[in-house]
């Protein structure tokens, strides 16, 4: 989301726009969020981005990068803009695939991971953490990329889920109870509800509100013995103010206050109220 948002900004809306909220949601996004992810955004791996004033072309980079939402067509004053992030993490070291029987009584396909060392590091690891019951298991990768597994079953949203996932990992230990980790195969793909970002604002230097007229996700996540792979898509809609009235003019009418200020200084070079017995033509001015 925040890779997408970027995009727009950079390609048509102007760098470091301040975006304004419309409801709890986007000021918990705008906080929370946005404000720390935007400055790292640049040392994420494998975004791409596409900025358009056509939905077609939009859409057409969602399909070729494996992905079914689409934008409805854009009206007047309208551009899109898409992102896409994989992370693809096959592990260091590859798994089995074995059965799985869950918790609930059903037999569901698994992997099964066993710890071998691999030149310098494990291929597992295991943690616990204070602020969470479960043990934590992490999978070195082929790349810097670590995947962290742990039994969890609490239905909270994007951002208390994120401050949840600090909270656990903020304080953990080495654990070496276990020989490996036994976990069922994934393969998920799912429409995620960003419906409450729309109205989302921002402006642009020139005064000309833009806002989100549409926004869509996308997230799909596969993992079997072999490794784990994550991709993420965000596509939005933005429209931006057809008209721009006129602004009014500042009228002072009543007294009024004059300062004089030199940078450096910290205190006023002079001060005046002009009240409107003073309200005169000075006529030339030799300055």
């Amino acid at each position: 989301m925040t890779a997408a948002l970027l995009a727009a900004e950079e390609k048509i809306l102007g760098p470091n726009r301040t975006w304004y909220s419309v409801n709890r949601l986007q000021r918990r996004l705008l906080q929370e969020i946005f404000s720390i992810t935007r400055r790292g955004n640049n040392l994420i791996k494998g975004i791409e981005t596409e900025v358009s004033w056509e939905a077609d072309i939009i859409n057409a980079f969602l399909k070729r990068n494996g992905m079914t939402i689409e934008l409805q067509p854009f009206g007047p004053d309208t551009f899109g803009f898409a992102a896409i992030m994989k992370v693809g993490a096959p592990w260091i070291v590859p798994g089995v695939s074995l059965p799985l029987n869950g918790a609930n009584g059903e037999t569901y396909p698994g992997a099964l991971i066993e710890y071998e060392r691999h030149l310098r590091q494990t291929n597992v690891a295991f943690s616990v953490s204070r602020r969470h019951s479960e043990p934590i298991v992490t999978l070195s990768t082929q790349s810097d990329v670590l995947v962290h597994l742990t039994k969890f079953n609490q239905d909270l949203d994007a951002f208390d889920l994120a401050a949840q996932v600090d909270e656990i990992f903020f304080e953990t230990k080495r654990f070496y109870d276990f020989g490996g980790v036994h976990f069922p195969m994934v393969d998920l793909d799912v429409d995620v509800d960003v419906s409450w970002l729309l109205e989302m604002y921002t402006f642009l230097d020139d005064g000309t509100r833009a806002w989100l007229s549409q926004a869509l996700q996308q997230f799909k996540l596969r993992m079997n013995h072999l490794g784990a792979k994550a991709e993420d898509a965000f596509a939005g809609m933005v429209t931006l103010e057809c008209y721009n009235a006129p602004k009014p003019n500042l009228v002072i009418d009543e007294s009024f206050l004059v300062v004089f200020v030199q940078p450096g200084l910290s205190q006023p070079l002079c001060s005046v109220v002009v009240r409107p017995d003073a309200w005169k033509d000075p006529g030339d001015i030799t300055f």
